[in-house]
């Protein structure tokens, strides 16, 4: 009896030994790593700091941050105070920093190849010589071609992080959709060819790959089985989005100071017809000078403005064009003032006059760019 009592016992302690190992993460690396994986870090709060800053900087949500620190109101934070921040992949924020960054340059890289192939697809398919040797049609066109055409170095320079390697993969296929779709298309455009078959196709083919690139980013977080917590300003539908109203707050601006520039021209010039002598009065000059140099700084701020992909083939062009022909109407006013000549400020004043009926229309463009 005692022999099988000391053998039970050796048993049950055998069996206690076991367990403890198992649970040890010092004597089980499975443990460890899982331990390690979701023991939270401990952060000490600094001066300045806000739990959406701390988060950021942890790539975790606020909401993870709340919930595992029993936080009741998030504004009372102290600095010193210690905070658990939450490190096991279910609290990760989708996309984190990398992430997101690596999303943002394959979304514009992906937006150019959508607009530009829609520009060239419905500019060329059925396009006429007569519309072809105009200016606007072979301008748009190819500046679509050449956007195109930087897309392969664009790509070339992603860097996506290892989390994003199967989403790059369809990223970095546009670029021999688009080594197959420029070639053609330059023969059309430069009018090696009137037939614009073998390009239109290759075109689309390469339009449906950025719509399946497009669907692949928007995606991206579920498809890792991960929640997106983060803000994706590519999926809003805000109009206009946010790089579309700077652009055209910058444009108003700009237009609005040739706009009084303008004008005041329009006063001197009529000074100028009821007395030609000022043509030769050193505050007279000055003023139109000054007027001049408003005109000429607006019209660089526009020719320089960064265009979102939504414009740059339509109310871009228009507008860069546009500040071209204020410039030349702007250069007979200087030519005036060296050759001291009333007429052509005169010219002048006409050419701007002309000019106004073009400004009216773009502003109604710009008004009904959202319908």
């Amino acid at each position: 009896m005692q022999q099988q009592i000391q053998q039970q016992t050796e048993q049950a302690v055998e069996a206690v030994e076991q367990t403890v190992e198992q649970e040890d993460p010092v004597n089980n690396p499975q443990q460890q790593a899982a331990t390690a994986e979701v023991m939270p870090t401990i952060y000490i709060v600094e001066p300045n700091d806000t739990l959406s800053k701390i988060a950021q900087d942890h790539n975790v949500s606020v909401e993870d941050l709340i919930d595992l620190n029993s936080i009741d109101d998030p504004s009372l934070l102290r600095v010193g105070q210690e905070l658990l921040i939450p490190t096991g992949t279910e609290h990760a924020v989708c996309p984190n920093a990398d992430e997101a960054s690596y999303l943002d340059g394959a979304r514009s890289i992906v937006e150019v190849v959508i607009v530009a192939t829609d520009v060239l697809i419905s500019r060329m398919d059925g396009a006429t010589p007569a519309a072809r040797g105009s200016g606007d049609w072979s301008g748009i066109v190819s500046a679509a071609v050449i956007d195109l055409s930087d897309v392969i170095e664009s790509i070339a320079a992603l860097t996506p992080p290892q989390s994003a390697q199967e989403t790059h993969e369809r990223i970095a296929s546009l670029s021999n959709f688009v080594e197959d779709a420029v070639g053609p298309t330059l023969n059309f455009v430069m009018s090696r060819t009137n037939d614009s078959a073998p390009a239109v196709p290759k075109l689309q083919a390469l339009a449906d790959e950025a719509t399946k690139a497009d669907e692949s980013l928007r995606g991206f977080c579920a498809g890792q089985g991960r929640a997106h917590t983060a803000d994706d300003d590519a999926q809003t539908t805000a109009c206009p989005d946010a790089a579309e109203e700077a652009y055209f707050a910058a444009l108003n601006d700009a237009f609005g100071a040739i706009g009084e520039a303008v004008q005041r021209l329009t006063v001197l010039n009529n000074r100028l017809t009821a007395d030609s002598a000022l043509i030769r009065s050193s505050g007279w000059r000055f003023e139109v000078e000054a007027a001049t140099s408003i005109v000429y700084d607006a019209v660089y701020a526009i020719v320089t403005l960064e265009q979102p992909v939504s414009v740059r083939y339509g109310l871009g062009s228009e507008a860069e064009w546009l500040a071209e022909d204020i410039e030349l109407a702007t250069g007979l006013y200087s030519l005036g003032l060296d050759y001291e000549s009333p007429e052509l400020m005169v010219e002048a004043g006409l050419e701007f006059l002309a000019l106004g009926p073009r400004m009216v229309a773009f502003g109604e463009g710009v008004a009904r760019f959202c319908e």
